[in-house]
């Protein structure tokens, strides 16, 4: 199960089972990531504060983690 997603040096970095971590640099790694470790009932993750101030973490703007993140589900 992901049990927690933070912004980190341009590329999502994903927490699985709350310890090991699987970084995603494209929506189509988050898919993936989120295909092989994501409990079906599972439909919130915390996420970190880096994921609204995302440019101070390697994005190009504030919100492009987080649409990384969305585009990855829409491609589930």
């Amino acid at each position: 199960m992901i049990t927690f997603i933070a912004a980190n040096n341009g590329r999502l970095e994903m927490t699985v089972d709350g310890h090991r971590v699987l970084f995603a640099d494209t929506p189509e790694d988050v898919a993936d990531i989120i295909r092989a470790n994501a409990d079906p009932g599972q439909d919130d993750v915390p996420m970190s504060s880096t994921m609204d101030f995302a440019s101070e973490e390697g994005f190009a703007t504030d919100h492009a983690a987080r649409e990384m993140f969305e585009v990855g589900i829409a491609l589930v």
